[in-house]
C-alpha cells in the first residue's frame, strides 16, 4: 500500500507557498496574510526558525511582486486624444488566433508616421481628411482613463504594447500577420480597460500585467480599412515565426482542399439555446469544426473555430481540451520514448549506461520543447515543460522527491521569471488543475489495483475490467481537476459546468486518435509537402472531433448541457474551499492506506481551518445583509456595461433588474461577462423580476443570459415590446422565458409593482390601454415606446428611469400631468442630445443625474448639451463612461429615505 501514501509537504514546498502568499498580499493583503498564518501555525512539527524563515520569504515575495508589477508609464502627447485617427507603425510582437476568423496582434514600438505610404496613394486624400478632422466632444475617461503623465515628443514611441484585433475581412487583404513584421495603419488608440465594476480586476488589470497600455481600432471607409499594410520582418525570431506560420497555413490549406460539408461548416445564422440564440456569426468556414480543432490543438490557433463551438465545449466542461496543455506536451514527449525503445532494440547495452527511465525522460525533452515552439509557448505548455524538466532533473540526480516537487519547482521557476504570474487566471487554473490531479493519484492507484484481473480471467472479463479501469481513471482525474479549479471559476465567473462525465467520452479519442494522427500528418506535410497520407491522417484526426461535436449538439438541443450560474464567493471563502479540498483528498488517501495516526490529526486541523475560512469569507456579507434589513436599505446600481444600460434595484427582501446592456458584437455577451458576475458576487442567481424598458440590443441583449441561467420571478415589458417580440431580442427573451417557466407580464401606464411596505415602482409610460392597437414603428418608435419607471417610497420619489425616450416622448411624459419628482434621474437615451428636454428636468428636480455610456463612445454620450445644462442647473452628473459602475443607497431615518453615494465617483 506504499503507493497510496501521499507524504506531507516538505519544508521547501512551504517556502514556495510562503513566496506565493507574499505575492498575493501585493493585491489582496488579507488573503496573503491568511495563507501565511496557515503556513506558520498549522504545521505542528515546524520549528521556530522555520516559522521565522517563512515570514522572511513572505516579505521577499511581497517586495519582489511590488517591484515587478509594471507601473503606468508616461505617454507622448500625440497619442493623448482617444478617438483621434492616427497614422502609426509598429513591430508585431505576438499574435493569437481568436474564434471567428480573428487574430489579435500585439504591437511594440508604436510611433507616429509623417508620410502616407505609397501603397495607400489612392486613399491619400481621405487619410489626410481623417487626420486633420477634429474629434467632436472628446471625453476624458475619468477614473478609467490612462493614468500616465504626458510629455511632448512627436517622435517618441508608445510605451509597452498595443492590442489590435483584425477580423477576417482585414486578413483577406493583408494576409495573416507574423511576429517580427512591421505594421503600418490608420487607427484610433484607446487606453486599455474594461468595465469599471467594483471588486473586479477587469480587462485593465489583465492587460497591465502584460504591459498592454492601449487598444487600437482601425479606421474604416465603405466596409474596408482605409490603411493597413504589412512589411517583411528580419531576425531569427521572425524567421522562426514565419516557419511556424507556413506549417500552420499548409495545414489549413490541406484541410480546406479536402473539406467536408456539414452543418457547422457553412456560414449563416447560428442558434444557441444557452446564450439565447439568434446571434449571427459572421465568419464563413471552409471546413468542418472537427477539422477546425486541429489547428487549435497543434498550434493553439482557434481562428477557424466558431464562437458556437467554443461555447458548446465550454458548457460541456471540455474547453480545456481545445487549449494547449500538459496533455499535448506529454504526447509529444512520447515520440522520444518511442525512439528510445526502438534504439534499445538496436543497442542492447544502452540501459547499462543509464537507467531506462532516465533515457526515456531525456529523450522526451527535445520533442516536448519542439511542441513548445510549435504552440508559441503559452503558459500551460511552459508550466508543463518546466515540470517535465524538473522531473528529469530529479531522475538524473537520483534525488528523492515528493509527488508535488515537480509542480512546486515549476511554480518557483515561473515566479522568478514572471512574478505577476500569480495574478494570471490561466496560471491559477493550470497549477490548480495539476495539483488536483496529483492529489487524487493515490486514490487512482488503489482503484486501478482493485480492477486488475486475478489469475486466468477470460478475454471478455479482461476487456471489461480494462474499460472500467481506464474510464474510471479518466473520470477521477477529470473530476479532481474540475473540483480543484472550482473556487477560481466560481469566484471569477460565477458559472461552472457539471458535465465532468463527458471527459470520459472525449479524452480517449482525443489522446489516442486525434492528437497522434494530427501530429503525424503535420510532420509528413512539413517534410514532404501535400500528399495523400497527410490528408488521410487529418481525416482520421477530425472524425472523432466531428462526432463529439454532433453528440454535444444533440445534448444541447435536448437541454442536457446545463451551465450552472452560482454565487461568487469571496477570496477568503475560495481559499477555505481549496484548503478543505486538499485536506479531504489527503484524508482519503491516508484512510485507504491505513496510515492515519499523527498525520491524520494534522490533516484534520487543515480541514477545520478550511471550513472556518469558508464561513469567515461570507461573514462580512451576512453582517451587511443584517444591517441592510435593519436600515431598510434601498440600493441602485447603474452597472457599467459599456454602450448600453443595466440598472439593479435592491430593496428589503428582494431585487430586480431593469435592462441588461448588450453588445452588437457576436464575440462578447455583456450579460454573461459583466451583468451576471456583478449580480452573483456573494449572491445566489435569483431576481424577483427582469424589466425590459424596450428591446433595442443595447438594453435587452444582455438579458438573454440572465433569463436563461437565473431564477427569475417575472419578465415585465411594455405592450410595444411584447407586440413586436416576433424577431430579434424580443423573440429571444420570450423563448427563454417560456423555456424556463418565467411568467410574462405586460405593464403599462398606471400599473404599480409593489416591492415592499410603502415601496413601489410606478409605470408612467407608455400610455397604451389594454385592448388598444399598438402603433407601428413609424408612428411610435421603439425608443419612445420605452417603459418609464419611478421608484417611490410613500410620496417620496427616489429614482426616475426613462429608458430611451426622445425629446418628444419626454415632453409628452411631462404633459401627462403625472408626478415625476425624483432625487435621481437616469437620463433618457444615455444622455443623448436627441433626448434633451428642459421641461423634464424642471418636473423631476433631481439632486443627481446619471448616464450609462461607454468610455470614449463615438456618439458623444452624454452629450455636451446635456452636460452643460446639468452644470448650469447645479445638478451633479455622473456617467459610467468616466466613473464605472455608480451605486447609490437610501437608508430609512425618521420615516424618510436619505440618499448617499455608495462609491464616491
Amino acid at each position: 500500500m506504499r503507493a497510496l501514501d501521499l507524504p506531507p509537504l516538505l519544508f521547501r514546498q512551504y517556502v514556495v507557498l510562503a513566496l506565493v502568499a507574499g505575492a498575493c498580499a501585493a493585491r489582496a493583503p488579507w488573503l496573503g496574510l491568511t495563507i501565511l498564518a496557515m503556513l506558520v501555525f498549522l504545521p505542528g512539527a515546524l520549528r521556530l526558525a522555520g516559522r521565522v524563515m517563512l515570514g522572511a520569504v513572505f516579505m521577499a515575495g511581497l517586495l519582489i511582486v511590488q517591484s515587478a508589477l509594471p507601473e503606468v508609464p508616461d505617454k507622448p502627447s500625440w497619442a493623448s486624444v482617444p478617438r483621434q485617427p492616427l497614422l502609426v507603425e509598429g513591430q508585431i510582437d505576438a499574435t493569437a488566433g481568436l474564434p471567428g476568423g480573428r487574430v489579435r496582434v500585439l504591437l511594440r514600438d508604436v510611433r507616429q508616421v509623417s508620410e502616407i505610404p505609397e501603397s495607400a496613394a489612392g486613399d491619400a486624400d481621405r487619410i489626410r481628411a481623417r487626420l486633420l478632422a477634429p474629434v467632436r466632444g472628446a471625453l476624458s475617461g475619468g477614473v478609467k482613463d490612462y493614468a500616465g503623465s504626458l510629455f511632448h515628443d512627436d517622435k517618441a514611441p508608445l510605451p509597452g504594447l498595443v492590442s489590435l484585433t483584425l477580423d477576417a475581412r482585414v486578413l483577406e487583404s493583408t494576409g495573416r500577420p507574423v511576429p517580427g513584421q512591421k505594421l503600418t495603419a490608420l487607427l484610433r488608440l484607446y487606453p486599455s480597460g474594461g468595465s469599471g465594476n467594483a471588486h473586479e480586476n477587469g480587462a485593465g488589470a489583465y492587460w497591465a500585467t502584460r504591459e498592454v497600455w492601449h487598444n487600437a481600432r482601425l479606421v474604416w471607409h465603405e466596409r474596408r480599412p482605409l490603411l493597413i499594410t504589412l512589411e517583411e520582418g528580419t531576425g531569427w525570431r521572425f524567421h522562426a515565426a514565419a516557419l511556424r506560420e507556413r506549417w500552420r497555413n499548409s495545414l489549413v490549406e490541406t484541410l480546406a482542399e479536402d473539406r467536408e460539408t456539414d452543418a457547422r461548416g457553412s456560414s449563416g445564422p447560428t442558434l444557441s439555446r444557452a446564450s439565447g440564440g439568434y446571434a449571427r456569426e459572421p465568419e464563413a468556414l471552409s471546413f468542418s469544426q472537427g477539422r477546425a480543432m486541429l489547428p487549435a490543438i497543434l498550434f493553439g490557433d482557434r481562428s477557424a473555430l466558431s464562437t458556437h463551438t467554443v461555447d458548446v465545449f465550454t458548457r460541456a466542461g471540455l474547453i480545456h481540451s481545445l487549449a494547449l496543455s500538459g496533455q499535448h506536451l506529454a504526447l509529444a514527449a512520447m515520440a522520444g520514448v518511442a525512439a528510445i525503445l526502438i534504439l534499445s532494440r538496436i543497442r542492447r547495452d544502452l540501459y547499462l549506461i543509464r537507467p531506462r527511465r532516465v533515457f526515456m525522460a531525456w529523450a522526451g525533452l527535445p520533442f516536448a520543447f519542439f511542441y513548445l515552439f510549435l504552440g508559441d509557448a503559452p503558459f500551460s505548455l511552459v508550466r508543463a515543460a518546466l515540470m517535465m524538466t524538473a522531473g528529469v532533473f530529479y531522475l538524473t540526480r537520483r534525488r528523492p522527491s515528493a509527488p508535488l516537487d515537480a509542480l512546486f519547482a515549476a511554480a518557483f521557476l515561473l515566479f522568478l521569471v514572471w512574478p505577476a504570474a500569480v495574478f494570471d487566471l490561466s496560471v491559477q487554473l493550470s497549477v490548480l488543475a495539476v495539483a488536483g490531479i496529483l492529489l487524487v493519484m493515490p486514490l487512482v492507484r488503489m482503484f486501478r489495483q482493485g480492477l486488475r484481473p486475478a489469475g486466468k480471467a477470460s478475454y471478455l472479463r479482461r476487456l471489461l475490467l480494462f474499460l472500467l479501469r481506464e474510464g474510471g481513471t479518466m473520470l477521477m482525474i477529470s473530476c479532481a481537476a474540475q473540483f480543484a479549479v472550482l473556487p477560481v471559476l466560481a469566484s471569477v465567473f460565477g458559472a461552472v459546468s457539471p458535465c465532468f462525465w463527458l471527459n470520459v467520452i472525449w479524452l480517449p479519442p482525443l489522446t489516442f486518435i486525434t492528437l497522434p494522427c494530427a501530429a503525424l500528418g503535420l510532420f509528413l506535410l512539413a517534410l514532404f509537402g501535400p500528399q495523400a497520407i497527410s490528408v488521410l491522417l487529418f481525416s482520421l484526426a477530425a472524425w472523432p472531433a466531428d462526432l463529439m461535436l454532433a453528440i454535444l449538439e444533440m445534448l444541447d438541443t435536448a437541454g442536457a448541457l446545463p451551465f450552472i450560474q452560482c454565487f461568487r464567493p469571496s477570496l477568503l471563502s475560495s481559499l477555505g474551499y481549496g484548503t478543505a479540498f486538499v485536506a479531504v483528498m489527503t484524508m482519503s488517501g491516508l484512510w485507504l492506506a491505513k496510515k492515519w495516526g499523527k498525520v491524520g490529526r494534522s490533516v484534520r486541523r487543515w480541514l477545520c481551518c478550511g471550513l472556518i475560512l469558508m464561513l469567515a469569507g461570507q461573514l462580512p456579507h451576512w453582517l451587511d445583509d443584517v444591517q441592510a434589513a435593519f436600515d431598510r436599505r434601498v440600493t441602485l446600481s447603474l452597472i457599467d456595461v459599456g454602450h448600453g444600460q443595466a440598472v439593479l434595484l435592491e430593496y428589503p427582501g428582494g431585487r430586480l433588474l431593469v435592462d441588461g446592456g448588450g453588445s452588437p458584437s457576436a464575440y462578447f455577451d455583456s450579460g454573461r461577462s459583466i451583468v451576471a458576475p456583478f449580480l452573483t458576487r456573494q449572491r445566489f442567481p435569483t431576481l424577483d423580476a427582469v424589466i425590459v424598458s424596450h428591446t433595442d440590443s443595447d438594453h435587452a441583449r444582455g438579458l438573454r443570459w440572465i433569463t436563461e441561467h437565473f431564477e427569475v420571478g417575472a419578465l415585465c415589458w411594455s405592450p410595444v415590446s411584447a407586440d413586436r417580440a416576433d424577431e430579434g431580442e424580443g423573440l429571444a427573451l420570450r423563448d427563454a422565458a417560456r423555456r424556463n417557466g418565467i411568467t410574462e407580464r405586460i405593464v403599462r401606464r398606471g400599473d404599480v409593482l409593489t416591492l415592499g411596505d410603502d415601496l413601489k415602482l410606478e409605470v408612467l409610460a407608455p400610455d397604451i390601454l389594454e385592448g388598444d392597437v399598438v402603433p407601428d414603428e413609424k408612428t411610435l418608435s421603439s425608443n419612445n415606446g420605452s417603459l418609464v419607471l419611478r421608484l417611490v417610497h410613500k410620496e417620496q420619489g427616489l429614482v426616475l428611469l426613462c429608458g430611451d425616450i426622445l425629446s418628444a416622448g419626454a415632453r409628452k411624459l411631462v404633459e401627462s400631468g403625472q408626478a415625476l419628482s425624483a432625487e435621481v434621474l437616469i437620463l433618457p437615451h444615455h444622455g443623448a442630445a436627441s433626448s434633451f428636454q428642459p421641461l423634464l428636468y424642471d418636473a423631476v428636480q433631481p439632486n443627481v443625474a446619471l448616464a450609462s455610456a461607454a468610455s470614449y463612445n463615438h456618439y458623444d454620450f452624454p452629450s455636451r448639451k446635456v452636460r452643460e445644462e446639468m452644470e448650469r442647473r447645479g445638478i451633479p452628473l455622473f456617467s459610467t463612461s468616466t466613473h464605472g459602475t455608480i451605486s447609490l443607497r437610501w437608508t430609512l431615518k425618521d420615516g424618510r429615505y436619505r440618499m448617499q453615494l455608495e462609491n464616491d465617483p
